[in-house]
């Protein structure tokens, strides 16, 4: 399989932290799962032998679904938190499906309507995904809708892909419906009603800060893999105060020492990457009129408006609005 095909690294904490309460002995298999940093990718056939290797040991019916049961927001970084944001299950739904480059780039979600429900289904241009791998992304998906309403809600249906790996009833036990197997796509029909469920932690303005970040990290695409996850990590950062090479490393598994270290080996240092990243970052949140000049010196991490203009002339020549307004006038 191409190897540009890739799982966000995230969802080894995932694994992890179901692996907590089954726990299985085998050392390598943890070795493997630590060698995954957050916020970086993962080939999709390691995502894909992962999975093979837990059930090899604990021979779990619907282990996929056990484990996607244990999804939280952070396994898919902005955007489960930005779909945490939304007005509603049915705006979570289309947020999802326009980000769900940030988790995956196996297959493309399609939402179709139907009589009494919407479909949503993932394509097989790419080949065919695994059992296991579907049950976790489907029942990821059902759990954080419930998690985001405080509700039970239950699919109208689920159809799986691969011929039946047991008895239907764990399944439908969990999602609360009926499940099909043997079908051509991977696919699941939530009824009409359930989307116009609230979402209980509605915040529009978070919503339109985030929203922002899953653009700019779709938009980036940095040569050095491995400077691609710090990036990533810094632009989640930057909403929280003036990123720090110490929580940068924390947050990577790594001592100050060897985050340093490592971008030496690249030619940079932590300033100057924090630097290229607001960098690239600050036209692309300007070129948003909806986004007020204090809002884009919050989302590049900017403790006030004055240090972020005086950045920005620094690398233009010209202040934000100024440029806004050079914009305007094309």
């Amino acid at each position: 399989m191409n190897p540009a095909i890739y799982v966000t690294s995230d969802l080894a904490s995932l694994l992890r932290r179901f692996l907590a309460t089954h726990p299985v002995d085998d050392a390598a298999l943890m070795a493997r799962l630590d060698q995954w940093p957050p916020h970086s990718r993962m080939p999709m056939t390691e995502w894909w032998a992962l999975l093979e290797d837990i059930q090899a040991h604990l021979k779990l019916p619907a282990l996929g679904v056990h484990i996607g049961s244990c999804v939280r927001p952070e396994d898919s970084g902005v955007m489960g938190y930005m779909t945490l944001h939304c007005q509603t299950v049915g705006d979570a739904l289309t947020h999802f499906q326009r980000y769900q480059g940030l988790i995956h780039n196996f297959s493309h979600l399609q939402i179709e309507p139907h009589a009494g429900f919407i479909r949503l289904t993932w394509d097989v241009d790419r080949g065919i995904s695994t059992q296991l791998s579907d049950e976790v992304f489907l029942a990821g998906l059902v759990t954080h809708v419930r998690h985001a309403t405080g509700q039970r809600l239950c699919p109208h249906a689920v159809h799986f892909l691969h011929p039946a790996p047991g008895p239907a009833a764990p399944y439908e036990e969990w999602f609360g419906c009926p499940v099909d197997f043997d079908w051509p796509q991977v696919a699941i029909d939530m009824p009409l009603d359930a989307l116009s469920t609230p979402v209980n932690t509605h915040n529009p303005h978070l919503l339109t800060l985030l929203e922002k970040q899953a653009e700019a990290l779709l938009a980036e695409t940095p040569q050095d893999a491995w400077i691609e996850q710090i990036q990533k990590r810094l632009v989640e950062q930057m909403t929280r105060g003036t990123p720090s090479l110490e929580r940068l490393a924390d947050t990577l598994s790594l001592s100050p020492r060897t985050l340093h270290r490592r971008l030496d080996a690249r030619g940079l240092n932590f300033r100057q990457l924090l630097e290229i990243t607001r960098k690239g970052l600050s036209r692309h949140y300007l070129d948003d009129p909806s986004l007020g000049l204090a809002e884009v010196a919050f989302l590049l991490g900017y403790s006030e408006q004055s240090v972020f203009t005086r950045a920005f002339r620094r690398w233009f020549g010209e202040t934000p609005g100024q440029y806004r307004r050079r914009k305007t006038r094309r």
